[in-house]
């Protein structure tokens, strides 16, 4: 923990590429998110920050993977969620495929093309994971952070399970 502390101290205050490839060659090229603990949204609707599921980012363009197992109680409720910049980040481009996943029924595939962009689940199926890939190109370094909410309000729990993950994986620095 002190390590990532340290490094996004430091990635905070770089702002040349040689110091941001410096920072590379000692901390590494790859920035992880892990969710220690479940998080529960109840009848609301209202987009909010995963606890755990962010990523800081420097400028470059970055490979994104992510495992994210949910819990749904009522298939009708369901969820919807979103990739939002924080602290300064600023993109060229993002490309992100989500597929939604259960046993027995066809993935839910959703593209994000831009941060902001609501993907929902539906209210047909009781989704149990959310698999995420693709690339983004970050123009002023920042945190890309993970938001969810329920799709239609209920009185039953929409939940972000411990032990999802976000990874990045830095494949070129910019200028």
């Amino acid at each position: 923990m002190k390590r990532l502390r340290d490094f996004n101290n430091a990635l905070q205050n770089a702002c040349s590429r040689d110091m941001q490839e410096a920072l590379f060659d000692t901390y590494g090229y790859q920035m992880n998110a892990y969710k220690p603990a479940t998080q529960t949204v109840i009848s609301s609707v209202a987009l909010v920050n995963d606890d755990s599921l962010f990523l800081q980012l420097c400028a470059g363009v970055h490979e994104i993977v992510g495992y994210i197992p949910i819990a749904i109680a009522a298939a009708a409720n369901n969820i919807r969620y979103q990739f939002v910049a924080d602290q300064g980040l600023t993109i060229n481009s993002i490309s992100l495929q989500g597929a939604l996943k259960i046993t027995a029924v066809a993935d839910q595939l959703d593209a994000t093309t831009a941060l902001a962009q609501v993907k929902t689940g539906g209210v047909a199926n009781a989704w149990t994971l959310l698999q995420i890939s693709g690339s983004i190109n970050v123009q002023n370094p920042g945190v890309l952070q993970f938001q969810f909410a329920q799709n239609v309000s209920g009185a039953t729990n929409t939940q972000v399970l411990a032990g999802a993950y976000m990874q990045s994986f830095n494949i070129a620095v910019t200028a």
